[in-house]
């Protein structure tokens, strides 16, 4: 088939949740001999070199356009349509895919976000293409829970305000004849929108989040014990949680276990987490990759509280095979369950014990290692998720 992928934001290198997902689908769908042409909108020319560096073996072209650019014309289109779906409405963008279109006969159009459905109105209509929106999460829902958490009054007021004009936004577009299918990640959301956003009964589709499978992965012997988040710690739920984890358990749990260290990996630290003055914890900034932290870690914690959708940290964990403690929010969506393949606490005290029990492995930690690996072969590995995803789009391309 050929494909265009619209994506809000870069998606390559791949070193966020929404990152990883766009480009392991697109690479996976590639591998399996679609045609993908990926139009983004980018926060940087750094960014936009990067993405076309590093995905133009794979795809049959990369487009890549600074909103940085635009900020004036975003401006003005944000009177009439909330600041996410303003700051991502390009008229070259539009071009972009006319062109595309044009030339080439494309199959469908994937959206991987809301955000850029005002970059297929009239298109899709004037060239009869099927349109399918990819949604990682109940945008305006999310936009909503995060405002809950914000310190900042006036941001907690634009949170709220974009948040009820992006609810009418979406809805409006639910209700038209734009889209012809959808794909979502979690089972919670894709039943929540069959229930009540999915005016037209347009096929769905569940798309898990997925991670690559580590055959070769091998932990590394290390002095002590090392307890890791991962996550980008300028998202507002990763810093409610990080806060919260070291607020409430970790000052207890190193008193426990002095030798212990915690490792915060992730980009654009905010400065609440980088001014953590303790020598037991270590914040990296941004890595060339993770796994060499996963190859050192005796647990993860998942410690997050809101952000909707299902959270990519959890799957790539358990495609490593490291015990896991998180939350209920940490696991909403997948298949994964207390007890059975990890641990799953929302008490401070409770989440202590379940890392304290990891740390002090026996052989019942050790088989529910196996049992959680095990599930994620099964369900969430990219290899599977694009072949089903295949398969989807074939359908609603018919």
């Amino acid at each position: 088939m050929n494909l265009i992928y619209l994506s809000p934001g870069a998606v390559y290198p791949p070193n966020t949740g929404a990152r990883v997902v766009a480009y392991n689908q697109i690479k996976g769908l590639a591998e399996l001999g679609h045609n993908i042409h990926l139009i983004t909108v980018v926060a940087s020319e750094d960014e936009a070199y990067e993405q076309t560096v590093g995905l133009s073996n794979i795809l049959s072209s990369v487009w890549s356009y600074n909103r940085s650019n635009h900020k004036l014309n975003s401006a003005m289109k944000s009177f009439i349509y909330p600041f996410v779906a303003a700051s991502r409405s390009s008229n070259e963008v539009k071009k972009n895919i006319e062109q595309i279109l044009k030339s080439t006969k494309i199959d469908a159009i994937i959206l991987q976000s809301p955000h850029m459905l005002n970059n297929i109105k009239n298109i899709k209509f004037s060239y009869d293409v099927k349109c399918i929106l990819s949604l990682h999460n109940i945008e305006y829902k999310t936009m909503y829970d995060i405002s809950k958490i914000i310190k900042n009054p006036l941001k907690k007021f634009a949170y709220v305000v974009d948040s009820k004009r992006l609810e009418h936004f979406e809805k409006t577009n639910y209700k038209n004849k734009l889209l012809d299918g959808y794909f979502f990640v979690s089972e919670i959301d894709k039943k929540f929108f069959d229930n009540n956003l999915n005016y037209r009964r347009k096929p769905t589709f569940l798309v898990p989040i997925g991670a690559e499978a580590h055959s070769k992965f091998k932990r590394k012997p290390h002095n002590g014990k090392n307890v890791l988040i991962v996550g980008k710690m300028s998202y507002y739920p990763n810093i409610e949680g990080v806060l919260w984890f070291y607020k409430k358990v970790w000052k207890k749990l190193k008193a426990m276990v002095p030798e212990i260290k915690l490792y915060i990996v992730g980009r654009d630290p905010d400065a609440e987490i980088r001014n953590i003055n303790d020598p037991s914890v270590i914040v990296t900034g941004t890595v060339d990759s993770v796994e060499e932290y996963y190859s050192i870690a005796d647990a993860v914690a998942i410690p997050i509280f809101s952000g909707g959708g299902v959270k990519t940290k959890l799957i790539e964990a358990a495609s490593y095979g490291i015990p896991i403690v998180s939350t209920d929010e940490g696991i909403k969506g997948t298949e994964f369950r207390n007890y059975e393949h990890l641990f799953v606490a929302n008490d401070p005290n409770q989440f202590l014990n379940y890392v304290c029990e990891i740390i002090n492995a026996d052989d019942n930690i050790l088989d529910m290692e196996k049992r959680c690996q095990c599930l994620f072969f099964e369900k969430y590995s990219w290899d599977k998720i694009c072949r089903d995803m295949s398969e989807y789009l074939y359908y609603i391309s018919k």
